[in-house]
């Protein structure tokens, strides 16, 4: 699915009738899950928090709805994630990866290149031990 990375929800209106036919909707369903427990909120929280009812994310963890696209892109806002990074599963934890890029950008080459050479060196440790 080919959807923009950037998107401000709060400033555009998207009405694509059954665009979820497209996506498996269980992977929807676990991955809403998935990353709202990397968050640390609970359906109801997140529910409210979206301006929803108390039911609404556990209507969609359950099978019960599919959120619109516009209700889609407002969680990804939610979350601290782009729509590309729902989609990869191999993220597991997309929102942290996505602090780490804005703190690494804030940062002077010299650092980056410190802290991207701890990084390799911490990835080959990890290869070692598995």
């Amino acid at each position: 699915m080919n959807i923009p990375a950037v998107f401000s929800v709060k400033s555009s209106y998207v009405d694509l009738q059954g665009w979820w036919r497209a996506v498996d909707e269980n992977f929807i369903r676990k991955r809403i899950t998935e990353l709202r427990m990397k968050k640390n909120v609970s359906e109801y929280r997140m529910s409210t928090d979206l301006g929803r009812s108390k039911s609404y994310v556990q209507g969609i963890t359950s099978g019960r709805s599919l959120p619109s696209l516009s209700e889609f892109l407002y969680m990804c806002e939610y979350l601290g994630i782009t729509p590309r990074d729902f989609f990869d599963d191999e993220l597991k934890n997309p929102a942290l990866l996505q602090e780490s890029i804005d703190t690494l950008k804030k940062l002077d080459e010299e650092d980056m290149i410190l802290i991207l050479n701890n990084m390799k060196r911490l990835q080959k440790q990890c290869i070692i031990l598995h």
